[in-house]
């Protein structure tokens, strides 16, 4: 793929030409080491600003990672960096130097070329130079100019001859064909610079076969050359480009770039700096005038595109003197307060297989291996290695002992305690493990308590290559949160079998393969169940929760078989799925269920329901003669969701929320996209009754938002503001979002554009939004994919008349939330709503789920 599908792939067809802008702007960031932007990306801008001196000459560099940035940096916060690069460069042009460390990248001189030609299309040919490839300092011999004022020109005796005649130039430059010592030369390639002893500008002529980076790196030693130019000419153009450079750099002044850019525009050419000491570029414009401006030094480029006018000897003279940038210890400007943040990485699994004391690349055909297990330090950096920050970590202590459990189907489960440490990286573990005909599928689950951190699969076949690769980060190795009484990884990919792991408050680790029939029978059941209810008004709320119930303490009875140690009551359980291994552990029935098929759902049920906690030694729940509603899982407990794309990369290098310390801190939710479609008002008032009518108009008075009527005003929106709550009520058919107009939006079609960088929260109401057959078909998945931090969804089909109240009081609740004094769990305010609409007979409440972490905090903390 090349560099332009890439940038398609990455910023979306409309933005890929700002592809090069990003890079530029992203290189001159890395090399100032200022990662603000990361951790913050509405300061991309003010980083930007920082990063450029007021001279005007930027260093690019920094980390080979830049070339693969659209692998890892955000798609927005790039176009956001790509356009405050293109407003710098427009308030006064740029020049660009190409630092040394780029030589040593891979690909070396020819990457050092590439990366100037496309910086050269961002800013011009003759603002871009690459710094030589060694520090070395060669003196230069002594020419005529040492004691005289006039420059020194040499080389190609056709084209300095037709220069003889020029009127100007005398006054600045001597002809001197056959000199050895010059301050420039002129040549049509390396081989005709001959005996040349010395050249302080080599202007090299003609097309150049090759790199001509690649060929230029001796000058600097042979010539004690300080800059080399080529301009794409041939012998008949050479000598009009030299007459126009050269009377733009002598007689008017300007710095070198900007006489080669005239030169340039008037003579329809093609001239750039190849490599250049920073030195001679900031002091270009002063080259060729000896005999008006005595020498001096200063970090100044000189006149720009505005100040053109050719000055007298006596303004040049009389300027007042220009304070050069004198960069600090770390680099910034005196007088600024830019924060040092630390560039993208996690601690995440690393495995190696071992057999012996020789690592493997493929898997062996007999024997015994040794999987060596590890937590590193992952970073997209290629060069750089930043330590991790101690302020970031939460837990107390010098160290932590975490469980790593080895998963594999056909076998029991293997677990090892791994200590990691505050900062760096953590002791190894070993597994081992005999060989075997067939594939091998591993997976490693990292587990502190009973809550998974990450998961990771090594898959091979005996004389096969092994690989391994980060499948799911939950929650990183440096957060603290609350307890979980169990987690569950429920999944139908490892060993192409659906399968079930369940990690204990001890850290013990539980698994066990399950058949097709044992996960679809219970999970399209319930769903069934559920589904009859929601969509269809009629249906008694009684008779479906019994129901619902007897399938859910059925499930949940043959969980505990498999978990002797289950707890007798969940409080906090954490769930994590592949996006089409939908587990319904909301409708696990812990309660007693009824005998009778005709039991009627408790008559004191309304208080329990408003308080979110059961009656304790409640006399008609012991009776089990009516159903008590809060026996369900997902009304009682709080319930953490989960859930990844089976074939994809981890996305790792997630920054937290603008104005958040952690992404699980939720400061504001002010900015609201709301977008929905017209068949959620596609029902009659009295359909309602006696429940309040809401209607799309209501949601947008509530939240004081107007609707987005399409999609393409969806991403204006976003781009725009990049909100922090997005509000979905669509209508979803396949695979596709529908809005008011026809055209619906695939769900491999959504990307950054239409989440936005302030990592918001999601709240999408529609016919199975968060339920899909594919494997990562579901919205939720896309959307935690592109960013969102937390999305709440439907499983079932839901009708407009319910749709809209739950879209509402959703929004309201989460809005209202993050107002508080006090600091709300996303888990209670979806349990909240579940318990709100099972009070006023609606069963949609327990058909609204929420994927991502349930202690994101909302308000005041």
């Amino acid at each position: 793929m090349d560099k332009k599908d890439k940038d398609i792939q990455w910023l979306g067809e409309e933005d890929a030409y700002l592809g090069p802008a990003a890079r530029a702007g992203l290189g001159i960031l890395f090399e100032s080491n200022d990662w603000t932007w990361w951790n913050d990306p509405g300061d991309a801008r003010d980083a930007l600003e920082r990063a450029v001196p007021k001279s005007g000459l930027a260093k690019w560099g920094g980390d080979a990672s830049v070339m693969e940035a659209d692998k890892w940096v955000d798609p927005l916060v790039a176009i956001s960096i790509a356009r405050a690069f293109a407003s710098l460069n427009r308030r006064g042009p740029l020049c660009i130097k190409v630092v040394r460390s780029v030589w040593s990248w891979p690909g070396h001189a020819e990457t050092v070329n590439s990366v100037a030609l496309e910086l050269s299309t961002v800013v011009g040919p003759e603002r871009v130079f690459a710094d030589w490839p060694r520090n070395t300092r060669p003196r230069f011999p002594l020419t005529a100019t040492e004691q005289s004022p006039l420059r020194v020109i040499a080389g190609t005796r056709f084209a300095l001859d037709r220069l003889r005649s020029d009127e100007v130039l005398p006054r600045h430059v001597v002809w001197r064909p056959d000199a050895k010592v010059a301050d420039i030369v002129v040549a049509e390639s390396l081989a005709a610079l001959g005996d040349m002893v010395a050249a302080r500008v080599v202007i090299l002529y003609g097309r150049q076969g090759g790199n001509l980076l690649a060929q230029i790196e001796s000058l600097r030693d042979r010539f004690s050359a300080q800059c080399v130019i080529h301009v794409d000419v041939d012998d008949g153009q050479i000598t009009e480009w030299l007459r126009l450079q050269l009377t733009s750099w002598g007689e008017f002044g300007l710095p070198l770039g900007d006489a080669i850019e005239e030169a340039n525009a008037q003579s329809n050419a093609s001239g750039r700096i190849l490599a250049s000491t920073q030195t001679f570029i900031v002091g270009s414009a002063r080259f060729l005038r000896q005999s008006l401006i005595k020498e001096r030094r200063g970090d100044y480029l000189g006149l720009t595109h505005a100040q053109r006018a050719a000055p007298s000897p006596e303004v040049l003279l009389d300027a007042p003197e220009l304070t050069p940038f004198l960069p600090t210890i770390d680099g910034e400007r005196p007088g600024t307060d830019a924060k040092r943040h630390v560039p993208p990485m996690e601690r995440v699994l690393d495995s190696r297989v071992r057999q012996g004391h020789r690592e493997l690349e493929t898997w062996p055909l007999h024997g015994v291996v040794d999987i060596v297990v590890d937590i590193r330090l992952r970073t997209p950096l290629h060069s750089l290695r930043p330590a991790f920050p101690e302020q970031q970590v939460e837990w107390d202590g010098d160290s932590k002992v975490l469980m790593v459990h080895l998963l594999e189907i056909g076998s029991a489960p293997v677990t090892r305690p791994l200590t990691v440490r505050r900062t760096g990286d953590s002791e190894a573990v070993t597994f081992s493990r005999e060989i075997r005909n067939g594939p091998v599928d591993l997976r490693l689950v990292v587990s502190d308590g009973a809550r998974i951190l990450q998961t990771a699969r090594l898959q091979s076949a005996p004389g096969e290559a092994i690989h391994f690769f980060i499948e799911n980060v939950v929650t990183p190795v440096h957060r603290k949160k609350q307890n979980f009484d169990l987690a569950l990884l429920v999944n139908d990919s490892l060993g192409n079998q659906p399968s079930v792991a369940l990690i204990t408050a001890e850290g013990e680790a539980i698994f066990s393969p399950l058949t097709d029939t044992d996960t679809e029978k219970a999970r399209k059941k319930l769903l069934a169940i559920l589904q009859q209810a929601v969509v269809d008004p009629e249906t008694p709320l009684a008779p479906m929760l019994l129901d619902l119930a007897n399938q859910g303490s059925l499930l949940l009875s043959s969980l505990r078989e498999l978990v002797p140690t289950w707890p007798g009551q969940l409080t906090r359980v954490q769930l994590v799925t592949q996006s089409n291994a939908f587990f319904p552990i909301e409708y696990l029935y812990e309660g007693t269920v009824p005998e009778s098929s005709d039991a009627e759902l408790c008559s004191q049920r309304h208080g329990c329901l408003k308080s979110g906690h059961a009656i304790p030694g409640c006399p008609i729940r012991e009776a089990a003669v009516q159903l008590c509603p809060m026996g369900f899982v997902g009304v009682s407990a709080i319930v953490e969701r989960h859930t990844w794309k089976p074939g994809l990369p981890a996305p790792l290098w997630r920054p937290a929320a603008p104005g958040a310390r952690t992404r699980l801190e939720i400061k504001d939710l002010s900015t609201v996209a709301f977008a929905a479609s017209d068949r959620a008002d596609d029902f009659k008032d009295e359909d309602v009754a006696p429940h309040a009518v809401v209607r799309l108009a209501d949601i947008e008075k509530s939240l004081g938002v107007q609707r987005l009527p399409t999609w393409a005003h969806w991403k204006a929106r976003v781009a725009e503001q990049s909100p922090s709550l997005l509000l979905l009520v669509v209508h979803m058919e396949n695979t596709q979002l529908f809005l008011e107009e026809e055209v619906g939006l695939n769900l491999a079609g959504i990307s950054r554009m239409h989440v936005g960088m302030g990592a918001p929260v999601a709240i999408t109401i529609g016919c199975s939004t968060g339920y899909g057959d594919l494997p990562g078909g579901t919205l939720p998945t896309v959307l935690l994919r592109h960013g969102a931090r937390m999305v709440v969804a439907a499983m079932t089909d839901v009708l407009g008349r319910h749709a809209n109240r739950a879209a509402r009081d959703l929004a309201i609740g989460f809005l209202s939330a993050a107002k508080s004094p006090t600091p709300v769990l996303v888990g209670e305010i979806m349990g909240t709503l579940r318990r709100k609409f099972l009070a006023d007979e609606i069963a949609l409440g327990l058909a609204l789920v929420a994927f991502g972490d349930a202690d994101t905090v909302l308000g005041n903390k």
